[in-house]
């Protein structure tokens, strides 16, 4: 706005605009109506829908200058007094010129309440996003998917790029990840090109690949809105614990919120990814401890898909523990700029989370001491504490893992097509889009060792029933870590720091709470 110093000071009128509003809404002032207000609802008298006699919940929030409003109700009477809040609390702070006597228009744009922009309406383009309201979906307008398109596809096209024109496009694609689950699994390689601020930008083939990868991902979200579903992050329904080492890497998963038969897996890694790692023995490695706990959390991730039927994960919450910060940071933000390999590791994770369409993944550290179960079967193969329990796992996890009555530990052998797309990326390669899309069906010689699995019960499918589903399973059974069974609700306050994300942000202090200085002179004590 010309001066460095404008928005804060202006974002502090709308801030306070914003809190009268609010505080107009709360106490249902009787309100005079004023002429805007006829076209904010014209879609709602056009539309004659019946009254509703249930309280709304209503949000009013201020993003600099746009004034962004959610009700969930088709009330008439509900929606004009909300609409009167609206338009008298930002009177009460940027005044019409019959208040101010300036000359120009009111503060409140005429010219976009007749464009659209301040009627009610189901679907709402609101900051750049389309929502729409009865399919609980977001989406990024189609123009603005096209655009980007374009730019990759001019980008593509060039040796090199300018930094200044590289970053714009980076931005663009960072805002577009919002709405694309499992999308920042590309950012890694975007983030490589640009460190050290270099002038140029060259187009090297894995550059290249990595945005073709893209273009893909924002032509598919062109055509598929995005359930909110899949952005909010909730109460794990799966629970997983995962851990690597430099012989193997294995893991198990249990019950969240959501009843799964317990099981675990174990993969020995080839002579090759051994000799790989970088240890004191082999300080010229290409490969670290990290990047093999992510590859094993990725792992994790595979044998949870092969073991659940197709679509399964549709709009469910995985959680998932490993006792390495590195790991479980990359995993957490899906990208990194810190190891080549591990970018190549959540590229494989975030297309999978995109394949299944699955609310995402949670990842929380855990205390080694606290990874007994974890550790046995990545241990297994050495020879040491653990190497009893190679010859018959799950024997050994009944004997020191026992279930409650009635259940017994099964084993999932993972499909070497699976398995060799996670080492092809510890082996530094590239693999196609498509090979880790769509991922080849298990064979004869793979799934769960034993009889039938027992899996989720009905189906949640991340519907709003899943919620009463939780509370229905707070007695359940699951399993800590350390083998020890645990409760749903304990589960809950382990994870409860990471659902916050998905709640209301907390506001500012409100400026009708501040205590107002008396004006006031004093006595005079001379």
């Amino acid at each position: 706005m010309g001066w460095c110093e404008s928005p804060p000071f202006f974002c502090a009128g709308t801030e306070t605009a914003r809190d009268v509003i609010q505080q107009l809404w709360d106490n249902q002032e009787d309100l005079p109506a004023h002429e805007f207000e006829k076209v904010m609802l014209q879609e709602i008298v056009q539309a004659n829908l019946p009254p509703s006699t249930q309280n709304p919940s209503v949000t009013f929030e201020v993003y600099v200058d746009d004034f962004c409003t959610a009700a969930q109700t088709s009330d008439f009477n509900t929606l004009q007094s909300i609409s009167r809040s609206l338009i008298h609390g930002i009177h009460s702070v940027f005044p019409p010129p019959s208040i101010s006597k300036h000359g120009g228009g009111d503060p409140i744009s005429e010219k976009k309440l007749l464009q659209g922009e301040g009627t009610w309406s189901t679907t709402k383009e609101i900051l750049g996003w389309i929502f729409d309201g009865k399919n609980y979906t977001i989406q990024l307008p189609p123009t603005k998917c096209d655009t980007i398109v374009n730019d990759i596809k001019i980008v593509l096209s060039k040796e090199q790029v300018s930094l200044n024109k590289y970053q714009k496009l980076a931005g663009k694609l960072q805002h577009a990840s919002i709405g694309i689950p499992g999308g920042k699994g590309l950012f890694s390689p975007l983030q490589f090109a640009m460190l050290n601020d270099p002038d140029f930008i060259p187009l090297t083939p894995h550059l290249k690949c990595t945005l073709e990868d893209w273009r893909y991902i924002i032509h598919h979200m062109k055509k598929h809105p995005c359930s909110v579903l899949q952005l909010a992050i909730d109460y794990p329904h799966f629970l997983g614990y995962s851990d690597a080492c430099g012989i193997g890497v294995g893991g198990i998963w249990c019950s969240g919120t959501v009843h799964l038969a317990p099981f675990l897996w174990k993969y020995e890694w080839p002579d090759d990814i051994k000799a790989m790692l970088i240890t004191d023995k082999n300080p010229h490695g290409t490969i670290t401890i990290n990047d093999l706990e992510l590859a094993g959390a990725v792992l994790n991730w595979l044998a949870l898909e092969l073991v659940l039927p197709e679509k399964q994960l549709h709009l469910l919450h995985v959680g998932t523990f490993c006792d390495n910060t590195s790991a479980v940071a990359w995993a957490y933000k899906l990208r990194t700029s810190k190891s080549i390999v591990a970018g190549k590791l959540l590229r494989l994770l975030g297309l999978r989370i995109h394949s299944c369409q699955a609310s995402g993944l949670t990842p929380l550290n855990i205390a080694g001491s606290d990874n007994t179960m974890a550790d046995v079967v990545s241990r297994a193969f050495k020879n040491g504490q653990y190497f009893e329990a190679n010859s018959n796992t799950t024997d050994y996890f009944n004997a020191h893992f026992p279930l409650p009555q009635g259940q017994y530990w099964k084993e999932c052998i993972l499909p070497n097509a699976w398995v060799s797309r996670v080492i092809a990326c510890l082996r530094g390669e590239q693999l196609p889009l498509e090979s880790l899309l769509r991922l080849p069906k298990p064979g004869k010689n793979t799934g769960i060792i034993g009889s039938s699995m027992p899996l989720a019960v009905g189906s949640t499918h991340g519907s709003p029933m899943s919620h009463q589903l939780n509370e229905t399973l707070s007695s359940m059974h699951t399993l800590l870590g350390s083998g020890q069974g645990s409760t749903v609700e304990e589960l809950k306050s382990r994870f409860k720091a990471s659902t916050m994300h998905s709640q209301l942000s907390p506001r500012p202090s409100n400026w009708l709470d501040n205590q107002v200085p008396s004006t006031e002179k004093g006595k005079n004590t001379n």
